[in-house]
């Protein structure tokens, strides 16, 4: 008989590893689910390049417990706001 206790024995801990590690595959596979299904591309409370090179700040929104954000002016280095025709393809001023 072994002088090991029964949750020092290393098949015990094995066994362990193995079932905490798939439960956190299971929890981690949930919430990124969870994640994509509350991110989606262009919404939200800044429209598409609103907030690029113009200081954001938060005031109290309408529904409780949840900022709206406010822009301010345009900053330095795009003092100038151009409009979407403007704007070169792909985003990328040069």
């Amino acid at each position: 008989m072994s002088d090991i206790p029964k949750w020092a024995q290393e098949d015990v801990w094995r066994k362990i590893a193995i079932w905490v590690t798939a439960g956190m595959f299971v929890i981690l596979i949930a919430l990124t689910f969870d994640s994509v299904a509350v991110i989606t591309a262009g919404c939200g409370p800044l429209s598409p390049h609103k907030g690029i090179y113009q200081p954001t700040s938060f005031r109290p929104g309408r529904d409780p417990g949840l900022p709206a954000a406010v822009s301010g002016d345009a900053a330095p280095p795009l003092s100038q706001v151009l409009t979407q025709q403007e704007r070169p393809a792909g985003g990328i001023l040069r």
